[in-house]
C-alpha cells in the first residue's frame, strides 16, 4: 500500500510535491498526497459529502445544495426550516470556520418552486435565505462573511411539472431549497 501510495504521488503535477523525498508513515504519506495535490475546494467538497450533502466545485467556489435532504427543507409556502436542515446548516457554518473556509465569504440563495405569484414567491425565498443565514450566525459564522440574495421560482434543480404536464411534487419539494456558495477567495 505505501508502495503504490509513494507512485501516486510520484505522478503529481502539484508543485509543491515536486523533488518531495518521504521517509515518513503511510498516514503522513497520505496527508502530504492529498494537500500537495486537491485544491482547498475539492478537500472542503469531500468534507460536505462525507456528511451526506450535496456539493460542488464550482468556478465561483463550493456549492452546498440543500435541496436533497431525506426530509423536505421548507414544507409548502413556509420558510420555518426543518431540524435535519437546522443540523446541517450548523454543520456548514462548522466547516466555513475551519482553517480551509475561514477568509471565504458565504453566498446563501433562497428558492422556490413555482406554486402561488412571482412575486410571494420572491418574498418567500427571501425569507428563507435569511433563515438560513440566521442559522449560520447563530452557529458562530459572522455576518459580515454572509450574503443573501433570493430568486423566487425562477432557477429550479428540477422540473415543478413532469412532461405531461402534470404536478411534480418531488421536484417541487426539491426546488424549495436554499444553496450555500463558499466563494473562492
Amino acid at each position: 500500500m505505501l508502495d503504490h501510495t509513494l507512485i501516486q504521488l510520484r505522478t503529481c503535477t502539484s508543485k509543491r510535491a515536486t523533488g518531495l523525498i518521504l521517509k515518513t508513515s503511510l498516514a503522513m504519506t497520505m496527508v502530504l498526497f492529498l494537500s500537495a495535490c486537491l485544491s482547498s475546494n475539492q478537500i472542503l467538497v469531500s468534507k460536505f459529502e462525507q456528511e451526506g450533502l450535496v456539493a460542488k466545485e464550482t468556478p465561483r467556489g463550493v456549492v452546498i445544495y440543500l435541496a436533497y435532504l431525506p426530509d423536505v427543507m421548507f414544507v409548502f409556502g413556509s420558510s420555518t426550516l426543518s431540524s435535519e436542515a437546522e443540523r446541517k446548516i450548523a454543520f456548514i457554518a462548522r466547516v466555513s470556520n475551519d482553517r480551509l473556509a475561514i477568509k471565504r465569504d458565504i453566498l446563501v440563495e433562497g428558492h422556490t418552486d413555482a406554486v402561488g405569484s412571482k412575486a410571494t414567491n420572491i418574498e418567500l425565498s427571501e425569507s428563507r435565505a435569511k433563515s438560513a443565514s440566521v442559522i449560520l450566525v447563530e452557529n458562530g459564522v459572522t455576518d459580515q462573511r454572509i450574503e443573501t440574495v433570493w430568486f423566487g421560482e425562477s432557477q429550479p434543480l428540477v422540473p415543478n411539472k413532469h412532461s405531461d404536464g402534470s404536478d411534480n411534487p418531488e421536484g417541487r419539494a426539491a426546488n424549495r431549497r436554499v444553496e450555500f456558495i463558499l466563494l473562492n477567495p
